[in-house]
């Protein structure tokens, strides 16, 4: 391959979507910094939120993390107070917490300030073109699991 064949780095669709991720991962953390948690535990708070027991490695994997962090996240998180183990002998391999009020007090300051991020992300898109987006990510994340599962 000549230097002339060698595609831009920066026309790279990988490098758009990593340079959007890293953005977006940036902005993220910084919103979240006076609330006081991190996305990682932003995420895990919103997953056990909607209900359900999920296993460490449901929640490690949402997260983007080990089942090893996830413990030590978990453990954290308990130590502070935004959840708290529930008192039943699991069934599965489901983690039996509960997010405390507290949990959910921050779960409410750290969902208003995450969706002022994602609206100054998509504030020149439209509602079509958000959901087209939304769509498209879904299809690209699905078809590189298919390509790592092959």
């Amino acid at each position: 391959m000549s230097k002339s064949e060698v595609p831009r780095a920066e026309d790279r669709l990988g490098r758009r979507v990593k340079e959007a991720h890293a953005a977006l991962r940036s902005a993220m953390d910084r919103a979240l910094i006076s609330v006081g948690i991190t996305v990682p535990q932003y995420v895990c708070l919103t997953m056990l939120a909607q209900g359900g027991q999920h296993s460490k490695a449901e929640l490690a994997r949402a997260v983007f993390v080990t089942r090893q962090t996830m413990t030590v996240l978990l453990d954290g998180m308990e130590a502070r107070g935004h959840v708290a183990r529930v008192d039943v002998p699991p069934t599965t391999r489901a983690v039996p917490y509960l997010v405390t009020a507290e949990g959910l007090r921050l779960l409410a300051e750290a969902e208003a300030k995450i969706s002022r991020v994602e609206q100054a992300m998509t504030s020149d898109l439209t509602a079509g073109e958000e959901e087209v987006l939304g769509q498209l990510l879904a299809r690209c994340a699905q078809n590189v699991r298919a390509y790592e599962a092959d």
